[in-house]
């Protein structure tokens, strides 16, 4: 799975300036940083989810990224 989620982390690299307006992809980066192991680098993309978050209507799926978020810190904190 390492290396499936170093070929994500690579596509959401080269898609960056997205992730600035999406928050999945923001999520998305924070979690593969978490799974390949690079925990210094996890919040920083959290933050910027949780930003976008914060701006965006309550709602089911604001309600699963804030989700993801705090499941992706839970992970780091774990590991």
């Amino acid at each position: 799975m390492r290396g499936e989620t170093t070929n994500l982390l690579q596509w959401i690299e080269a898609i960056e300036p997205y992730s600035q307006a999406l928050p999945w992809i923001a999520i998305q980066k924070g979690w593969a940083l978490c799974l390949t192991g690079q925990l210094e680098r996890v919040e920083g993309p959290l933050q910027v989810a949780e930003q976008l978050i914060a701006a965006l209507e309550l709602c089911d799926e604001t309600r699963t990224m804030s989700g993801a978020v705090t499941a992706a810190r839970a992970c780091r904190a774990s590991i």
